[in-house]
């Protein structure tokens, strides 16, 4: 069961890396609320002290939907994470980032609610427990 579910990750990633190198990803933002936004820290220190070639940033979901970031355009990826499912923040989020256009990904908890909205999310990279 375990080997499945790293084999599904493995081709969600390959899925989500074959459509940004199409896209020229120049910003990545991850968007959350809380403890799912502190969960996504790990993206940020690895990108920040990895490459130059992206600028990554960190923003809540509610700032993300009330003030769109300048820099939010053709070139960007969204991640998000709901550790519930339910923050109304980060559905909005979600949302307006799907009606720009912009390439999304989702770290979500199994069966929480925000997986209503799958069909926003092109690329879903499920959580491994």
């Amino acid at each position: 069961m375990h080997e499945e579910k790293v084999a599904l990750t493995k081709n969600q990633i390959a899925a989500l890396r074959k459509a940004a190198e199409t896209r020229s990803i120049q910003d990545i933002f991850v968007v959350a609320c809380g403890g799912s936004l502190a969960t996504l820290n790990p993206i940020l220190y690895i990108l920040d002290r990895e490459t130059n070639a992206v600028h990554v940033s960190s923003v809540n979901a509610a700032e993300f939907f009330h003030n769109p970031p300048h820099r939010l355009g053709d070139h960007s990826l969204v991640i998000l994470n709901s550790q519930s499912g339910t923050t109304p923040e980060t559905v909005s989020a979600a949302r307006l980032a799907h009606e720009r256009g912009r390439l999304l990904r989702r770290l979500p908890q199994y069966q929480a609610p925000l997986s209503r909205l799958w069909w926003i999310f092109p690329f879903t990279i499920m959580t491994i427990r």
